[in-house]
């Protein structure tokens, strides 16, 4: 086990900065608990001359936990539930997944 992939384990174990979810597959073939770290940054868009914050949801997911995600699998987080938008993309070190996430 390497550095990173142990100070992953710890970051994701720890109930202050990580959540329990629920993922389920595009085609809802396959369901599981999952645990994450939930992200709500606001994004500045530019829109002419107006300057837009828009509200987005980003999740990262150890690879241990879930293999291949993809575009249209959904996370239930609580009561909110939200669908995957665009490719999850790795990290460098290939042990998280960051998926953009719209809600539902």
């Amino acid at each position: 086990m390497s550095v990173f992939s142990a100070a992953m384990d710890v970051i994701f174990t720890n109930p202050a900065m990580a959540v329990e979810a629920v993922w389920t597959s595009a085609d809802e073939a396959q369901s599981r608990p999952v645990r994450l770290i939930w992200k709500r940054p606001d994004e500045e868009l530019s829109f002419g001359q107006a300057q837009i914050v828009a509200e987005t949801a980003v999740a990262d997911i150890r690879v241990l936990d879930l293999a291949s995600p993809r575009q249209g699998d959904r996370l239930a987080i609580g009561a909110l539930l939200y669908e995957v938008i665009g490719d999850p993309r790795r990290d460098r070190e290939g042990l998280i997944w960051t998926m953009d996430l719209t809600p539902l």
